[in-house]
């Protein structure tokens, strides 16, 4: 009413002046909730663990792809003998690639986005699933999210959980985000 509508013309748009509302109200929400994150990422890391009670496990029972892989190239070191939702070609096929043919890689899967058995870090909003999960010869796990150059820069919030992580679980859990084909990251990354 203080910009001007009379209560009539409220009353016959309620369900758009609801709409707005619970817009607002949900924004509102995200913001306090990113910023309490940032807040909780900007103090207290060094305080986080990460240990093996609670462990992902991988099965090939529970792996379920919505698109399985379907291409040329035989991947050896895929946990399971299905690799799910990874095109023929491209970025995250190079990558996948790379992994499958390292040599501290004793074998690797294809990370499924909103599984309840796929790996996941927590963001302000929603989960962050990094596209591939590896056990390295030395037994610690590396996760990798390649990212396209065009997305690397909003991607801040994915790096800075994944090396939270990292460092959280004392040197068990490794996390790398290449980007432009620059696989030699994973190398460096493992060491």
């Amino acid at each position: 009413m203080d910009s001007g509508f009379t209560l009539d013309v409220l009353a016959r748009n309620r369900n758009d002046l609801r709409k707005a509302m619970a817009r607002f109200i949900q924004d509102l929400r995200r913001e306090r909730e990113a910023g309490k994150y940032k807040a909780l990422l900007a103090t207290g890391t060094a305080d986080f663990a990460a240990n093996a009670n609670l462990s992902m496990i991988f099965d090939e029972q529970t792996y379920a792809p919505g698109q399985p892989y379907s291409g040329t190239t035989v991947f050896n070191k895929h946990y399971t003998r299905l690799v799910g939702d990874l095109a023929e070609s491209g970025e995250e096929f190079d990558c996948a690639i790379c992994l499958d043919r390292h040599d501290k890689v004793r074998y690797w899967i294809r990370n499924l986005e909103g599984k309840t058995s796929s790996f996941w870090l927590q963001l302000p909003h929603a989960r962050f699933y990094p596209d591939f999960v590896a056990m390295l010869t030395d037994d610690r796990i590396l996760a990798v999210e390649y990212k396209g150059q065009h997305l690397y820069d909003g991607a801040a919030d994915k790096r800075q959980i994944g090396d939270t992580w990292a460092k959280a679980s004392t040197g068990w859990c490794l996390f790398c985000m290449p980007t432009d084909r620059d696989f030699a990251l994973i190398d460096h990354t493992i060491g």
